[in-house]
């Protein structure tokens, strides 16, 4: 939409990214609908500055402001689209921010912004918004950062979930409910859940550790993410392993080496920080069953179970990994390609002139 008018940009963000139903007023204790509300609020103050047909209205068109934040953005004006929006919207908040999308990240930060500066220049808020994108890639796509398979869940984003204890009055006693040992500034740090209970830190992530998908207070089961009793919102689905660590992979079995090249001493094994990101995520379900077969074949196990355990990492191994570590090849091969005559297309006029 890089080429939108304003008109069009007036229709297109009140058809295709607003929600005509307003499915959250059915259910207001809903906390996706109620980040989606909120980007809702976000998304009409721009239609509202557009529709004012003034300079500073241009503004948010020229430059690709507005692309940068609704580009690529699932579409959510129908009752389905919106289920599969909320879902976009769950995962994207239980998600640590390494693995969240680009567009995740970007859209909880527009969030945050709308939900804290609700009146803020809604000029300076898209161009604030527009820079969340260049801000995340310097971070997410860092070498170090890229090396790590980051958790799974991403718990203390929430104002209510567990946090440090403060100083509030409050007698939470000299020890731990749970351990019975002292409170200190490190592992034993009192922190309280959203319920009002007080464990020592070590004991929360414990709790976090070995919950199966629900996580609540070991005292009244109350959600350690909200604090409500029966909460439906944050069953979350836990991991059984760690994954397999994507690097090691690609250097164990030269899975990218195209002939004449060894990438297995490069950083990233030959690949972008932005593909190597992809693959990372793309694979991590893979590479988790990778580990647990790993620790079957350290078991003791029959023969014929341990000829079907083999099978299955063949299968895993030299099948579904290595086609998803080829498919990644082949599309930085074509990033490859498209930047180099992007340099050609550049270099020509150049050329002509000298």
């Amino acid at each position: 939409m890089s080429d939108t008018t304003v008109e069009q940009w007036i229709y297109n963000l009140t058809r295709q990214y607003s929600f005509p139903i307003r499915p959250w007023d059915f259910d207001p204790s809903d906390p996706y609908a109620k980040a989606i509300d909120t980007f809702q609020s976000f998304t009409s103050r721009i239609v509202a500055a557009l529709r004012h047909d003034d300079v500073r209205s241009w503004s948010l068109v020229q430059d690709g402001k507005l692309n940068k934040i609704y580009d690529d953005l699932p579409c959510f004006n129908t009752c389905t689209e919106y289920m599969k929006f909320r879902g976009w919207v769950k995962d994207a908040t239980f998600k640590h921010p390494q693995r969240r999308t680009p567009k995740q990240h970007q859209w909880l930060c527009i969030v945050d912004l709308q939900e804290s500066e609700p009146t803020y220049d809604i000029e300076a808020t898209v161009i604030q918004a527009a820079d969340y994108l260049s801000t995340w890639k310097k971070r997410a796509y860092a070498i170090e950062n890229l090396m790590i398979d980051w958790p799974t869940q991403y718990f203390f984003r929430s104002k209510h979930a567990i946090k440090d204890a403060e100083e509030d009055g409050t007698d939470f006693g000299d020890s731990c409910w749970i351990c019975a040992n002292d409170f200190d500034a490190d592992l034993h740090l009192p922190q309280r859940g959203p319920c009002g209970h007080y464990q020592c830190r070590r004991c929360f992530q414990k709790a976090l550790e070995h919950a199966a998908a629900e996580y609540t207070c070991a005292f009244c089961r109350a959600c350690l993410i909200c604090g409500t009793n029966s909460c439906k919102n944050h069953i979350i689905p836990r991991e059984e392993a760690p994954p397999h660590p994507l690097n090691d992979l690609l250097r164990w079995e030269h899975f990218v080496c195209p002939v004449g090249r060894c990438t297995a001493i490069e950083p990233l094994c030959g690949f972008s920080p932005k593909r190597y990101w992809s693959l990372r995520e793309q694979s991590r379900k893979n590479r988790v069953r990778l580990t647990k077969i790993y620790w079957y074949l350290k078991q003791d196990l029959t023969p014929e179970h341990r000829a079907h355990v083999g099978e299955e990492l063949d299968h895993l191994y030299n099948g579904i990994l290595k086609a998803q570590v080829e498919q990644a090849w082949a599309l930085q091969m074509e990033d490859e390609e498209t930047e180099r005559r992007a340099t050609l297309r550049e270099a020509v006029p150049l050329l002509e002139t000298s």
